[in-house]
């Protein structure tokens, strides 16, 4: 890669983007579920694969958006039929859930949000898209004195049970 590429600065910008982009892509699947207004499913696109593998480098709070973003699009808009998801994107979800574990484990100060939000989110993408992720036992402690737990896929939003209004 271009040295100027490998620079924390650039891996920091390119990740804060990338978070930015997923979240916008998640906000539109959520605004318009069938649609994501007018324009194709992601999940198979390269560049889209580019972008999931560069927001592992950002902030705690990137990555929380970053992979609660991927979380409401793979709800709202899930990949083709059966058709597997490119392994980019794998590879990308699974260094952002990675880093989200490395964060719990290594930032006394994240708050409540990043832990529970970073959790449901982590196990959500591995449900949902039927990814194999190692165990996340940071976030699981760090959630543990809550006397709550917020369970992924509670509700079942595919078209068959919600119908597009």
């Amino acid at each position: 890669a271009p040295k100027h590429l490998t620079q924390t600065i650039h891996v920091e910008r390119a990740a804060r983007l990338s978070g930015l982009l997923i979240e916008k892509i998640g906000l539109a699947a959520a605004a318009s579920p069938h649609n994501l207004g007018g324009g194709p499913c992601p999940w198979h696109d390269p560049r889209f694969a580019r972008t999931v593998g560069a927001a592992r480098g950002g902030s705690a709070s990137d990555i929380c958006r970053s992979i609660s973003s991927l979380h409401v699009l793979a709800g709202r808009r899930p990949p083709r039929g059966n058709v597997p998801l490119p392994s980019k994107i794998i590879d990308g979800i699974v260094d952002l859930v990675d880093a989200a574990e490395e964060i719990a484990s290594s930032d006394s100060e994240i708050g409540a949000r990043f832990v529970l939000e970073a959790r449901w989110a982590c196990r959500g993408l591995s449900r949902r898209l039927d990814i194999q992720v190692k165990d996340f036992p940071h976030l699981d402690a760090l959630s543990s004195p809550y006397p709550f737990d917020i369970v992924p896929c509670a509700v079942d939003t595919s078209p068959l049970v919600l119908p597009e209004l």
